[in-house]
């Protein structure tokens, strides 16, 4: 992951790797993340984490259609699952303020994602794995060899007594802002 928004990464940017892979019916997706301190303390579904602490953020968006899913997976497993029907839907919370509120309506409230997560404290990191099913993504009919999707993976890494998290993305954003899609890269289902 990078800052590719910043001239120099911060010095507190930790290393992630993050893979991704598919089934017939679902997005692998498999992050390591280096992190002295894993924290987060939201322990509901759904609940906005990435205000609280540690979050792994995946954004994909089939490119025939304009709705697109964030996915928020927190360190201890909490998860929640947004829906945007456009570029322009966050553009109007960002000017409504984006509370947890305004969040509601994007909120997809049955849970769909099937995720596990491990914080390995001896080893200063936590890994996290996600099935994102295509039955949640795909609105315009079903997955076709050569279908391509947008994709990013983005990080909130907060560390006890620090005021800000040390942002970062696969996506090489000219601004630090993860909804930027034309930054996000593609990806191709060759054998879907």
């Amino acid at each position: 992951m990078e800052q590719a928004w910043l001239p120099q990464p911060e010095a507190e940017l930790k290393p992630a790797v993050v893979r991704a892979g598919w089934t017939d019916r679902t997005l692998l997706v498999e992050a390591e993340l280096d992190d002295l301190d894993a924290f987060n303390p939201v322990k509901a579904f759904n609940e906005v984490a990435y205000t609280q602490g540690d979050v792994f953020e995946i954004f994909v968006r089939p490119e025939a259609q304009e709705a697109y899913f964030e996915i928020h997976i927190t360190p201890e497993n909490q998860v929640l699952q947004l829906r945007f029907a456009n570029a322009a839907a966050i553009e109007k919370l960002r000017d409504d303020g984006l509370g947890k509120d305004l969040l509601a309506p994007h909120k997809v409230w049955q849970p769909r994602i099937a995720s596990e997560t491990r914080v390995d404290v001896a080893q200063a990191k936590w890994v996290v794995r996600a099935e994102v099913p295509f039955a949640l993504v795909l609105e315009k009919g079903p997955m076709k060899p050569g279908d391509r999707w947008l994709c990013s993976f983005c990080r909130y890494d907060y560390t006890r007594g620090r005021r800000s998290p040390v942002l970062s993305s696969t996506s090489p954003h000219a601004k630090c802002n993860f909804h930027r899609q034309q930054e996000w890269r593609p990806i191709m289902f060759s054998g879907a």
